[in-house]
């Protein structure tokens, strides 16, 4: 019964599914479990590429010793696949840039984990899960033109070369497609909001947060990215359009969490 409550909950709008999996602390149930079998995997093998400040999507937290990594990781649906184990990338998305995958018995050791949060989570409901989703259901277009956040497709390399230049389709994960209404649509997908926005796990309560780090890692020439100017006004334009996202989650303005679906119809006019 539990497995089939999370089972009927859509992939598209995971953040309607809700639960509170732990009571986050470093006594809860989940952490230990979490910390005994799988967090010295996460470490060996994502830490390099997936704590925040990485060259990848950061679904790890910020501390060098993964003391945070739990929080950061439980509070990002898409990788714990609502600790439904066959919809959970730490489980579906194979080698990749070298890293080789998990060994039968390590796989085991995530599934038993995620098994057990689905568990208590099945148990325990009320709280959101996807706070990305959450944060593309309050990312508005006018905010976005306001934060001048479309400049980015311009933003030049140390080769003369632009962002869009690369990733004017969302090459590698990041998104800045020339066409504004495009970036800032293809900016609320699932995979295109980690662009400049991740989990920060700091304490307990996670919330979403600037990649501010992430993008200075890449301008500073990380694993073969050009180089780039760091802390100039374009990281000024993500800064005042997270200010005002976050002022629109504060006043409650936001619509339902959710995912922009490139491939759903669009809606008709009004007349």
């Amino acid at each position: 019964m539990r497995q089939a409550i999370l089972l009927g909950c859509s992939l598209v709008a995971l953040a309607a599914c809700t639960g509170t999996i732990d009571d986050g602390t470093e006594t809860g149930a989940g952490r230990q479990k979490y910390s005994a079998s799988v967090a010295p995997m996460m470490r060996d093998k994502c830490s390099t590429c997936h704590e925040a400040g990485g060259s990848g999507p950061a679904f790890l937290g910020a501390k060098d010793d993964g003391g945070d990594d739990y929080t950061a990781i439980r509070s990002n649906s898409r990788v714990v696949g609502n600790f439904v184990p066959a919809n959970a990338l730490v489980l579906t998305k194979g080698s990749h840039q070298g890293v080789a995958w998990w060994t039968p018995d390590q796989t085991q050791k995530i599934t038993d984990w995620l098994t057990f949060e689905a568990e208590d989570f099945a148990q325990n409901p009320g709280g959101t899960v996807d706070l990305m989703a959450q944060w593309a259901g309050c990312m508005t277009l006018q905010n976005w033109n306001d934060s001048k956040m479309s400049q980015w497709a311009q933003k030049q390399t140390d080769q003369g070369n632009t962002c869009s230049g690369c990733h004017a389709d969302g090459e590698n994960k990041f998104n800045a497609n020339p066409t504004n209404d495009l970036m800032f649509n293809m900016n609320r997908t699932s995979l295109g909001i980690t662009s400049f926005f991740q989990i920060s796990a700091a304490g307990n309560e996670p919330s979403v947060g600037p990649s501010i780090d992430k993008l200075r890692t890449k301008c500073f020439g990380a694993n073969l990215h050009p180089a780039c100017a760091v802390d100039d006004q374009y990281v000024e334009y993500l800064q005042r359009f997270y200010e005002l996202t976050k002022a629109q989650l504060a006043a409650g303005l936001c619509k339902d969490p959710g995912y922009f679906d490139p491939a759903a119809p669009m809606p008709s006019p009004m007349p």
